[in-house]
């Protein structure tokens, strides 16, 4: 089942041992691999022989083969040391390609309501990207299609996979999470074996003939294709524990524009407001309340009622000092001089 290609190892060893991005972290691995792609990776050319997937297969089987221990890390983003290892770390980093292969509905290998998100008119559309992609390069890439992730955590700088195997989530309070986006996973497990997993309920692509048109797209055609709703929501959430994820199938919206309002009350006010919330059926009524009381900025007449995004920000130094930021999901905005724009 391993689609090794020998010695098909074509990315970096570096040699001075990188930190997470805060510098608190050292990283002291015995073996150091960054798979990298060694041409421009094209549209139509997503299976060339010579990408970044068959240097991660190599480095994951050549770890097994030597019993190292394997930690994947994507931008060093987190704070603590979990992606630290005194085994063998790969960086993903430059695994950050956009991938044509599987999401195109023209190939026959989506089921007939996943191939219906891919018209030009649907609310939502497929895409597929390597897992190594910052957060904020994917938003980039979707806005030149003008596609926008549906919601995101408390910040960009972290990798795809790191961002969604934690469930980072930001102050989006009644959507879902972050990971919810995702609906299939390309996996490298021990001895580079390659695994397609997504949900049996909700299936990406069709199971007849053996999967043979998902075959038809994926470099490796013994990868082992596992549809399972309790693998697929644990290997989303995995916190790397499951192998090294390649990349994710993510379902997007079309882009959509908010406006925004920070205030500041009183501290005390908000804080009696969530006391007041407390143990009722909707615990942010009485600071949604609270915060009704002042009208929305000139140009911000969309921004009433209750808002999609809550952040509460209190200032330890001096509790009093709060800042209240929200977001509503709207149709039509002002400009700074007043000009209505749809």
């Amino acid at each position: 089942m391993v689609c090794r290609a020998g010695n098909n190892y074509l990315g970096n060893d570096v040699q001075d041992m990188p930190k997470n991005w805060s510098g608190d972290v050292q990283f002291q691995p015995a073996v150091w691999k960054g798979p990298k792609h060694s041409t421009p990776h094209r549209p139509h050319d997503s299976k060339d022989p010579a990408d970044g997937l068959a240097s991660l297969v190599e480095a994951v089987a050549t770890a097994s083969g030597r019993g190292q221990a394997v930690h994947a890390v994507g931008s060093g983003w987190a704070f603590e040391d979990c992606a630290a290892s005194d085994g063998m770390m790969i960086s993903l980093e430059n695994l950050n390609w956009q991938l044509f292969d599987v999401v195109n509905a023209n190939n026959g290998a989506l089921t007939d309501d996943a191939a219906a998100k891919q018209d030009v008119w649907s609310s939502t559309r497929l895409v597929h990207f390597e897992a190594g992609i910052r957060i904020l390069d994917l938003c980039e890439q979707l806005d030149t299609q003008g596609l926008a992730m549906p919601t995101l955590g408390g910040s960009n700088g972290q990798s795809l996979v790191g961002a969604l195997t934690t469930s980072t989530h930001g102050g989006d309070w009644q959507q879902q999470p972050l990971v919810d986006a995702v609906r299939a996973v390309h996996l490298v497990t021990a001895d580079g074996v390659e695994w397609w997993i997504e949900s049996a309920t909700m299936p990406l692509t069709r199971s007849d003939g053996s999967n043979a048109a998902l075959l038809a797209q994926l470099p490796c055609q013994s990868i082992v294709v596992m549809r399972d709703d309790a693998i697929f929501n644990a290997v989303r959430v995995s916190m790397g524990r499951f192998g090294v994820i390649y990349s994710m199938v993510l379902e997007v919206r079309k882009q959509f524009l908010v406006a925004e309002v920070v205030t500041t009350p009183a501290g005390s006010d908000v804080l009696q407001a969530l006391r007041n919330g407390q143990g009722t059926a909707s615990v942010f009524t009485p600071l949604f309340r609270l915060l009704a009381s002042t009208p929305p900025p000139a140009g911000m007449e969309d921004a009433v009622g209750e808002p999609y995004f809550l952040q509460v920000v209190f200032n330890s130094q001096r509790p009093s000092d709060v800042w209240v930021k929200r977001r509503w999901e709207v149709t039509e905005f002002w400009d700074a001089t007043g000009e209505k724009k749809v």
